[in-house]
């Protein structure tokens, strides 16, 4: 999915509006919908997708998670405005391309490659012998054709030979 880096802020920007309402019951969502678009930004190898993988805002033991959440939230609000700044910046990473056969199943890529392979030299070789048989058949005939014309000729030549005696 390619997107501008215009709606990529609009979209971090809108995850950051949401930081002032979090609580207990909307932490998990937020996370996961932001985390989510983290991935899709920048891409699962990014640092960026790391970090937000590994950030928790309180921990489950805590007695009063909400004090937490609300102490931990300066620093979500932070990362998103770093992540914003690096796309403003530098604009949203280029994804690399990868083919689904080899990512997914190398084992089958691979056998794929060699069947096709060896199909297209057993193509090339099977039209290459049947165009020099026909090639060799056509010159053959030439050749008998031009060796019919000429004793033809030289038999043509002999009768008018010895009808001149």
């Amino acid at each position: 999915m390619l997107m501008k880096k215009e709606k990529a802020v609009q979209i971090l920007k809108a995850q950051q509006q949401t930081l002032p309402s979090l609580n207990k019951e909307t932490y998990e969502v937020w996370k996961t919908n932001t985390l989510s678009w983290i991935r899709l930004l920048f891409g699962e190898s990014s640092e960026e997708y790391k970090h937000f993988k590994d950030f928790h805002f309180w921990e489950f033991d805590i007695y009063n998670p909400e004090a937490e959440i609300r102490k931990n939230i300066p620093k979500a609000n932070s990362f998103l405005e770093n992540c914003i700044t690096r796309i403003n910046a530098v604009g949203l990473p280029k994804k690399e391309w990868k083919h689904v056969l080899i990512t997914t199943n190398p084992t089958l890529f691979w056998a794929v490659f060699v069947v096709l392979m060896g199909g297209m030299l057993w193509l090339g070789q099977h039209t290459a012998n049947k165009s020099d048989e026909t090639s060799n058949k056509s010159s053959a005939n030439k050749n008998d054709d031009s060796s019919v014309h000429k004793n033809v000729f030289l038999n043509d030549t002999t009768k008018s030979d010895s009808s001149k005696k």
